[in-house]
C-alpha cells in the first residue's frame, strides 16, 4: 500500500490515500496525471481541479468510508486555506506523485516542473 498524504485545511487534517481507483477517477475527470501534476505545481491548475483531487483522495480513506465527501465543501476549505499556498500545493503535488511515479520518475518530473515554473513569467 502506498503512503497516505495529509493536507491541513482550516482546523481539519484531511487524509488522501493513493489507490488504483483514485488514479482512474482523477484521470477520467481531469486528464493525464503528468500534465496535471505540472499544472498544479506551477499554479496553472484550477480550484475545481484541486478540490477534485483532494476529494477523490479522501474518499479512499476511512474519512470517506460510508459517507459522501462533499466536493463543494472541500473546494471552500481549499479556498479558505489559500489555494496556491505551499500548505495546499505541496501535499496535493505529493499525492499526485504518490499515485503515479517511482521516486526516480518523480525526481525527473519535479525537475521538469521546476524548469517550467522558472520559464513561466510571474503575474
Amino acid at each position: 500500500m502506498r503512503e497516505i498524504i495529509k493536507i491541513r485545511l482550516g482546523a481539519s487534517d484531511c487524509l488522501m490515500r493513493p489507490t488504483f481507483a483514485a488514479y482512474g477517477d482523477i484521470e477520467t475527470r481531469l486528464g493525464p496525471l503528468r500534465p496535471l501534476y505540472t499544472q498544479i505545481l506551477t499554479g496553472s491548475g484550477t480550484l475545481a481541479a484541486l478540490a477534485c483531487i483532494v476529494t477523490v483522495g479522501m474518499r479512499q480513506t476511512d474519512q470517506g468510508d460510508g459517507r459522501q465527501v462533499d466536493e463543494q465543501k472541500v473546494a471552500k476549505m481549499i479556498f479558505e486555506a489559500g489555494p496556491w499556498s505551499d500548505d495546499v500545493i505541496i501535499p496535493i503535488g505529493e499525492y499526485l506523485a504518490a499515485l503515479g511515479w517511482t521516486p526516480e520518475q518523480k525526481g525527473k518530473i519535479e525537475a521538469e516542473a521546476e524548469r517550467l515554473a522558472k520559464a513561466t513569467p510571474s503575474a
